[in-house]
């Protein structure tokens, strides 16, 4: 979630490693202290969808989809005021399958989006040229996660995409 503090904003990492489903249960827990205060709700989520621990697909990408489009009508529904953002799942490093999976998804996302009032912040040619040619160096050894010059790619895509 960004929250504002004027003219500064705060980013806040609510939940490392959630799922889908439990950011979608736990948006209930930010209503009562933040309705008011929120004008912006990002939703960073989806990745950890994809696949398990031991890199096992873990949701079909139709099911991903179908919880993605729960959440974002629950945003909706409990921030009707507020600017709801969902930032695009990102490609990962030698991970053939999850890049076509990853495509498709923020495809069928980005339409909902744009039928729902909701922005979209697509990443997907900052971290991603070509068919599969993944920009390593925003990645940590792992391949899955951020290193510090990618996340700094990230945060000034979403902080351009909302005109800040």
């Amino acid at each position: 979630m960004i929250q504002r503090f004027s003219p500064l904003y705060v980013f806040e990492n609510v939940n490392p490693g959630g799922t889908v489903e439990l950011i979608t249960d736990k948006l209930d827990c930010y209503v009562e202290s933040f309705r008011k205060k929120i004008d912006c709700v990002l939703l960073h989520v989806g990745s950890n969808n994809m696949f398990t621990k031991t890199l096992e697909v873990k949701d079909t990408a139709q099911l991903i989809i179908s919880k993605l489009h729960i959440l974002l009508a629950k945003a909706r529904k409990l921030f009707p005021h507020a600017t709801i953002i969902y930032s695009s799942i990102l490609p990962r490093v030698n991970f053939r399958e999850h890049n076509d999976r990853m495509r498709y998804i923020n495809g069928k996302i980005a339409s909902h989006c744009l039928a729902h009032r909701i922005m979209l912040v697509s990443h997907t040619r900052l971290f991603l040229h070509g068919k599969n040619n993944v920009e390593e160096h925003l990645f940590l050894k792992d391949g899955l996660h951020l290193s510090p010059c990618g996340k700094g790619v990230l945060i000034k895509n979403i902080l351009q995409k909302c005109g800040l």
